[in-house]
């Protein structure tokens, strides 16, 4: 069982293969009275958020250099289709041509525009602080393919310059402001999460809701000696429980697996193209009572871009699930039972007749035999061996 099903039919496909199924049941909340009593309604709101002129001139610095870096991938003839910005996953199928293992140029110029792509993403989507803190990483490593160029390039120095100013004049990203906005009018003890892709992004948001008084907590996965213990992750949200705090800021180790305590508010810092994703963020909410999404979109971004693409990949995985489901006329698993045919099991002769009559029962087609080895054979893969207490003593 699922609640968040791949929109890919490929993919689909291959779990039904894996796990030798040729059936699929589906359930909506909206049309299924077996489903309905278990699923609130949750509203979606979009808050359009505008770049200020600081945050617009460094993106335009990033995308300078970006265009500089396409246009020697292009001279190199191995440039492809690529626009300004470039989506990530043209670089990454790049990334895997045979080309680009034995051109060095080729190799630093593509990897500068995943750094820099990933730098355009910050700045759009997430914070300053998460821009800088990445470039000053660059700049802390000794080598790196293509790095040594990248670092010298004007436009990234000048995005650069231009990002440390801002933050000196003690401005951050529009989103952060909205952010505060919205947390601040939650009624009293109304507990809210806020999921970013980026932990950089939790510890500024975190930094930011605890200056303006607001009760925060960050919940980030383990990754080798940073981040949260699973005993830790437990901790904090056993304190959220216990109202310790209202407001969880949480990378996406807070989408899925933990059990989040309910909250009548998600905020979507960031979007993700994924339906699968959009849906367990979604589902953080809703669960109890009726709940509330707010996703915030920077315009002309691909923050805006995801938003609509996860959105469109929901509706399509609705109508793939219509496409696999088979016998639409059977409700429930006792009417499956019923109508398909048995499996066919050998059982050995000395077998107990209240077992065998319990087996028919449940559908099977029996074929009573001495068997050689275990006592029922369900398959050409599967024996079974039936032990009592006795057999033991």
């Amino acid at each position: 069982m699922t609640a968040s099903l791949p929109e890919e039919r490929e993919k689909v496909e291959e779990i039904l293969r894996n796990l030798r199924l040729s059936r699929v049941e589906a359930r909506r909340g909206e049309d299924n009275v077996q489903v309905a009593r278990y699923v609130q309604k949750t509203s979606i709101e979009c808050v359009e958020v505008q770049l200020n002129p600081l945050l617009n001139r460094i993106r335009s610095e990033l995308l300078e250099a970006i265009r500089e870096y396409v246009n020697r991938l292009n001279s190199l003839g191995l440039g492809g289709d690529l626009g300004v910005p470039p989506r990530m996953k043209q670089l990454i199928d790049l990334r895997a041509k045979p080309e680009y293992s034995t051109n060095l140029s080729a190799r630093s110029a593509l990897f500068s525009l995943i750094r820099l792509t990933i730098m355009l993403g910050l700045v759009e989507t997430q914070t300053l602080e998460s821009f800088i803190q990445f470039v000053e990483k660059l700049q802390s490593k000794i080598k790196g393919v293509g790095l040594k160029d990248l670092l010298q390039n004007e436009h990234l120095k000048t995005a650069y310059g231009i990002a440390k100013g801002t933050l000196e004049l003690g401005v951050e990203h529009p989103k952060l402001e909205e952010l505060v906005k919205i947390l601040k009018n939650l009624p009293t003890g109304e507990k809210a999460i806020v999921l970013t892709s980026y932990r950089a992004s939790v510890q500024e948001i975190y930094r930011r809701l605890a200056s303006e008084g607001l009760k925060a907590r960050i919940l980030v996965g383990k990754r080798s000696c940073e981040g949260l213990s699973q005993k830790e992750q437990v901790a904090v949200l056993e304190d959220m429980r216990k109202g310790v705090f209202d407001i969880l800021v949480a990378t996406q180790v807070g989408e899925e697996g933990l059990d989040i305590p309910e909250c009548r508010l998600v905020v979507f810092y960031d979007n993700v193209p994924s339906a699968v994703r959009f849906g367990q963020r979604r589902g953080r909410t809703g669960r109890r009572s009726p709940g509330r999404v707010v996703a915030f979109l920077v315009k002309g971004t691909r923050d805006e871009g995801y938003y609509w693409l996860a959105r469109r990949k929901l509706k399509e995985a609705k109508l793939l699930i219509e496409d696999f489901k088979l016998n639409k006329e059977v409700k429930n698993l006792d009417d499956y039972l019923k109508h398909r045919e048995g499996p066919t099991i050998y059982v050995d002769v000395r077998e107990s007749r209240s077992i065998l009559t319990s087996l028919e029962k449940m559908g099977a087609d029996l074929k009573v035999k001495q068997l050689d080895i275990g006592d029922f054979v369900l398959s050409e893969d599967v024996v079974v061996e039936r032990k009592t207490v006795e057999d033991y003593v």
